[in-house]
């Protein structure tokens, strides 16, 4: 996926433990407890484009692309009572 960040999710999510899990891996159960969604936020490029890469010595798979670093600033504390709410689910 390409293209420009429209929105900022954090959320918290009861756990289901791995025990209980499909998967066998611990996971965020659905839907969550409590979530901020913001578009008012702030980026600041901390590093332009640099090269970045992934080697994997057994398969000899090497791929490098640019990537740039920006430190994003948005505000959620100070909004915590307008977040979705949910009551947890037991399961």
């Amino acid at each position: 996926m390409t293209g420009p960040i429209d929105a900022f999710i954090l959320s918290i999510h009861a756990d289901i433990p791995a025990f209980q899990s499909p998967t066998g891996y611990s996971m965020p159960a659905q839907p969550p407890l409590w979530e901020f969604v913001t578009t008012d936020y702030t980026a600041i490029s901390i590093i332009g484009e640099e090269l970045e890469g992934w080697f994997d010595p057994f398969t000899g798979y090497l791929k490098i692309t640019i990537r740039s670093i920006f430190n994003i600033i948005f505000f959620c504390l100070r909004n915590i009572g307008s977040g979705r709410k949910r009551a947890p689910s037991i399961g």
